[in-house]
């Protein structure tokens, strides 16, 4: 039975302890291999790393790794910082030529590669960063009770903050990639207007199919098995699983 793997990487804050559910999502055939990033989840002991080049190497490593006998179909995919990751992964992939090339690559809750919202979440202190979290509806409205404050401030604001820093630090080279790019977007995401969204046509030498769904930035939380559901589509149909 033929199988393909996605790798997806998560936007910031986040772990595999967060998306748990999306595996069952999947058609089989199609497994979904959610990577931690160091300080996150499974690898919570390890240091987190605060600089683009360093969390890009160190997933980098781990894919090498992963694909090194190269059987079966690959994807990368990742929402917001997650999209960027999977951009600079695939340029590295095209440039050290040591494992092939995904099939495709989808990102979501972002716009072309070449360039970061600034927001400054690492230079907040606990009370403002509990505030833009709040708006944001990444945390979930009852950890922001008394019983949970202390964990939330303890456990949650220090990820965030160094993932922030790690996604403003990001740069990517200028040369665009050759696999096809699904770029999925929130109509009324503030952090990826649409015209940052189209220009994703000028980093890849293949196809860019565009998906839009009215919602906000997190609509990977806000509909999950739609969003899901385009991926696995996708998959399934160009990697020739029967389904």
């Amino acid at each position: 039975m033929k199988k393909a793997t996605i790798y997806y990487f998560l936007y910031a804050g986040a772990s595999t302890a967060t998306v748990r559910s999306w595996s069952k999502k999947f058609s089989d055939g199609v497994e979904l291999k959610v990577i931690d990033y160091p300080g996150h989840g499974k690898r919570s002991k390890e240091k987190f790393l605060d600089s683009s080049e360093e969390l890009c190497n160190d997933i980098y490593n781990i894919l090498k790794q992963e694909q090194k006998e190269g059987e079966g179909d690959y994807y990368l995919a990742g929402h917001c910082l997650g999209a960027l990751i999977s951009f600079r992964l695939c340029q590295m992939i095209e440039k050290d030529k040591q494992i092939k090339l995904p099939r495709r690559i989808f990102v979501s809750g972002h716009g072309a590669p070449d360039k970061v919202v600034i927001e400054g979440l690492y230079k907040m202190n606990d009370e403002e960063l509990l505030a833009n979290q709040k708006n944001v509806g990444l945390i979930p409205p009852e950890l922001f009770e008394d019983d949970y404050i202390d964990y939330v401030k303890m456990m949650l604001l220090p990820v965030i903050r160094h993932d922030s820093m790690a996604y403003e630090s990001f740069t990517s080279e200028p040369c665009p990639i050759s696999v096809p790019v699904t770029a999925i977007n929130g109509l009324k995401d503030w952090k990826s207007p649409q015209d940052e969204v189209l220009r994703w046509k000028q980093f890849t030498t293949d196809e860019v199919k565009f998906v839009n769904y009215d919602e906000e930035h997190f609509f990977v939380t806000s509909m999950t098995d739609t969003y899901l559901a385009e991926i696995n589509e996708t998959v399934v149909k160009e990697s020739g699983l029967n389904i």
